[in-house]
């Protein structure tokens, strides 16, 4: 099922985009500094490309530090976009950087001028960019909310894939989810974190197994609406998904 895609999915897609499109606008920004380009205003070069760039980088990089497995699916249309935009925006640095010299004759400027200037074209995808990665990578809320039956096919697919690279964990895991079991899954995950780690993960699935057998006591007991309790099903079925991709067969 190609419909959505996992945070960790479309954060592996759009990372070679930001590290090489940026990476090749840090190495030229470097290489006009030796060479003397920005004699004077390297803070201000240095400083332009660190606005451009910032919003990329913090989002892909430090939004896996501090939540490394997010209960969370994006459509893929979404995530199309976005992969689209990126790279727009990170061509349109390099363009700005690469014809700077035939810019500032023609406009007759010089160079500080240029970087001044050019951030009216920047910073407006800038941050709108900026807010897309927060709302996607930094944040619980959902743009669509899938379904139990998404999350579902989801596993499914995503298991078939495990099972084809040789992940037979993984696979297990989500077939698992798949099959609405998710005690049994995170039992097998349990046990696959206390032997290899790391223990951050391992935390987190302990805490996941509390959730669970809570939100299964109370549906027993009718303390939780339905939807409500189904809500938090599947966010621990996701929170799964996440994890089960993490894992290294």
């Amino acid at each position: 099922m190609n419909d959505w895609l996992l945070i960790g999915e479309a954060r592996k897609g759009l990372r070679p985009w930001w590290m090489g499109l940026g990476g090749l606008l840090l190495l030229f920004i470097f290489l006009q500094t030796i060479f003397g380009q920005y004699s004077g205003i390297e803070g201000l070069a240095w400083g332009w490309t660190g606005l451009a760039l910032l919003p990329g980088f913090v989002a892909l990089f430090l939004s896996a530090a501090l939540n490394r497995h997010p209960a969370k699916l994006i459509p893929a249309d979404t995530y199309a976009a976005l992969r689209s935009g990126s790279i727009a925006y990170l061509l349109l640095l390099l363009a700005t950087v690469f014809f700077s010299q035939a810019a500032i004759d023609r406009l007759d400027l010089g160079l500080d001028a240029y970087l001044q200037r050019s951030l009216l074209w920047i910073l407006p995808p800038n941050a709108l960019l900026a807010g897309l990665l927060s709302l996607l990578f930094f944040t619980q809320k959902e743009l669509r909310r899938p379904s139990e039956g998404v999350i579902r096919e989801v596993a499914k697919s995503r298991s078939e894939i495990a099972g084809a690279a040789g992940n037979v964990l993984a696979r297990q895991c989500m077939e698992l989810v798949a099959n609405g079991d998710l005690a049994a899954a995170l039992d097998l995950l349990e046990a696959h974190y206390r032997t290899n780690g790391p223990e951050a993960d391992l935390h987190q699935i302990v805490l996941l197994k509390g959730q669970l057998a809570t939100v299964e006591k109370e549906q027993q007991l009718n303390l939780t609406p339905p939807d409500e309790a189904q809500r938090s099903i599947n966010r621990i079925a996701l929170a799964i998904l996440q994890l089960a991709g993490g894992v290294i067969a």
